[in-house]
């Protein structure tokens, strides 16, 4: 039997002690940095297997009632005739949803209420002239949305800019982050945003470039609420950085109840890279900490321009947007060929990068899609519809693009959808194939999966002790199987239809597949 899903070797011994080295270093009484382990020692950071070195096949492990996705090894004790496949998103029929009269920048947030009323904001990439009669660049746009397909832009009449009202823009620069709180008690700060200021380029009085703290009671209308900058930009690339970089995101996770900013860096040498700070007020964070940097699978010159991250059931998952700007020049500068990767998490906070390293939405190859090579992703992604996970991106083709002409650029607002828990699966063909789990720890009873299974094919369940001795009442012989393409496909036994209480012991799941798909599995009360 073949132990768990098995990762490429890289060599990281040298990055591992160059981290060491550079801990050590940062000790040091006087204080200095040696900048010769920039920034390839980070290499290491973003990878499962060297993040996490240990092997857990043997270790309880607690699980929830929430969906326990295979998207890792993490709850893996060995596999046998499966393999793992990560899956892509599929872009909607109806795209583009929304085509802009003017250009579209990055896309902010995109969220649906308890009404059921889609909002979303995004950066207007322009200058415009406002009613103080200074010129800013990049306001930010609004649009709603009934069902989450057909967008409207609303004209507001709060945004003067180029002497009319007449428009969809809520503030006259970029919110770079905007998050709802409901639970907010002063209903005047429902919704609260991160406002970047760029006073060299807008020659306006703020102090610093940076990031201050906005609030509103509808997202549309805003007032600031801190009279000094949370967070600095970035203005240079030394070590330490100045501060964090452009393409920073801000966001509420709702499992571990805190805010949450996937912080950009630019390394010396202008490398960019991704980390993460967090804060319980969008005013007080702890200090940006690197995530992932590239390492020596990834292509030459490949840099990670932006990660947007979110929590989904028992874990997280990020978009990377990764960048490869080793294209010929031509006028106008060099091609920035942009695509989404996948990452994860199972603590909230360090993240690597799935083992396939394909691109979760992959570039057309066709210059005449409406989908082009310039991804942008909005924090709070995804949106649950039914049986779909809803992914919502601005795209474009890049303008340096060979082939793309300079009035053919413009960004338009796309939808992409994916199966529930859809992420990844694990495989079987016609011979079956059996995954065992790690001893779970459950509150539960009732055995669920999220499964794919063809005609002919099924999906069943034992129970095993710690030692791998099969508890007789829930052998695979008494397992009813699954069949069929089920989201919630309930296993249960001719002897018992729940699994029994592990107050005292934790039981290993294992599952035989035969020419199915398994995506999940979860532990419910009933």
């Amino acid at each position: 039997m073949n132990t768990a899903v098995t990762h490429r070797q890289i060599p990281c011994c040298v990055a591992y002690v160059f981290v060491v080295a550079l801990l050590m270093t940062s000790l040091a009484a006087d204080d200095k940095v040696d900048s010769s382990l920039f920034p390839d020692a980070y290499g290491i950071l973003g990878t499962e297997k060297y993040l996490f070195p240990v092997a857990l096949g043997d270790w309880p492990v607690r699980v929830d009632g929430s969906r326990q996705l295979f998207v890792d090894d993490y709850l893996i004790k060995s596999i046998d005739g499966v393999t793992r496949e990560f899956h892509k998103l599929k872009r909607h029929p109806s795209n583009p949803l929304w085509t802009p009269p003017r250009r579209i920048g990055l896309l902010y947030s995109v969220l649906r209420t308890e009404s059921g009323r889609f909002q979303l904001w995004y950066m207007q990439r322009i200058q415009a002239v406002n009613e103080d009669g200074k010129k800013r660049r990049y306001p930010t746009g609004y649009l709603e949305s009934d069902d989450g397909v057909h967008w409207r832009a609303p004209s507001l009449g709060v945004v003067s800019a180029d002497g009319s009202k007449d428009n969809n823009y809520v503030f006259e620069k970029s919110l770079d982050g905007v998050v709802y709180t409901p639970w907010e008690e002063d209903a005047s700060k429902r919704y609260k945003g991160l406002v970047h200021f760029e006073p060299s380029n807008d020659k306006t009085d703020e102090p610093l470039e940076g990031y201050w703290l906005y609030v509103s009671p509808d997202g549309i209308r805003w007032r600031r609420e801190r009279g000094d900058p949370v967070a600095v930009s970035l203005i240079d690339y030394k070590i330490p950085q100045s501060g964090i970089g452009d393409t920073s995101s801000f966001r509420w996770d709702r499992k571990l109840k805190r805010f949450i900013c996937n912080t950009k860096f630019v390394l010396p040498g202008k490398y960019r890279a991704y980390g993460i700070s967090e804060s319980d007020d969008l005013i007080h964070w702890s200090p940006p900490r690197m995530m992932f940097y590239r390492d020596a699978f990834d292509p030459e010159g490949m840099e990670f321009y932006a990660h947007t991250t979110f929590d989904y059931e028992s874990m997280w998952f990020g978009l990377v947007k990764t960048m490869e700007i080793s294209q010929p020049e031509r006028a106008g500068g060099k091609w920035k060929h942009c695509e989404l990767q996948l990452s994860l998490s199972r603590d909230g906070r360090h993240f690597t990068r799935c083992a396939d390293r394909s691109p979760f939405l992959p570039v057309p190859e066709s210059l005449d899609a409406f989908d082009m090579d310039y991804p942008c992703v909005p924090s709070g992604v995804p949106i649950r519809m039914g049986d779909e996970l809803w992914f919502y991106y601005a795209d474009r083709r890049h303008q340096n693009r060979p082939g793309a002409e300079r009035d053919t650029v413009d960004m338009r607002l796309f939808l992409a959808t994916l199966r529930v828990d859809g992420f990844a699966s694990l495989n079987a063909g016609e011979r079956p194939g059996v995954v065992v789990t790690r001893p779970l720890t459950y509150a539960g009873k009732t055995l669920y999966v999220n499964a794919d299974v063809a005609p002919g094919g099924s999906i069943r369940c034992e129970l095993r002790r710690f030692d791998g001795q099969v508890v007789e009442s829930h052998s695979f012989g008494k397992s009813q199987p699954v069949r069929g393409d089920t989201f919630r496909g309930k296993l249960t036994w001719v002897t018992s239809e729940t699994l029994p209480p592990t107050r005292q012991t934790g039981y290993r799941l294992a599952l035989e597949l035969t020419k199915a798909k398994l995506y999940s599995f979860w532990i419910a009360e009933n």
